[in-house]
């Protein structure tokens, strides 16, 4: 495709499209908090960090597939 798509969880809707993304926004939330969702592991070898910017309370990080 040549437009950007942006894929909104949950979890399990994350795992069905990770293995044809090329590119991911990612928020590391910097506290702990209780929830029972999260994004799926991902082999970090396969991806190149292409922007980080770093926030009091969260960091903002875009991959790239290698």
């Amino acid at each position: 495709y040549q437009k950007e798509i942006f894929i909104i969880g949950g979890s399990s809707i994350y795992e069905q499209f990770l293995p044809i993304t090329d590119k991911m926004y990612i928020s590391y939330l910097k506290n702990d908090y209780a929830g029972d969702t999260y994004f799926p592991n991902f082999n970090k070898e396969n991806w190149e960090i292409i922007e980080r910017k770093d926030f009091t309370e969260f960091e903002f990080v875009i991959f790239q597939r290698k």
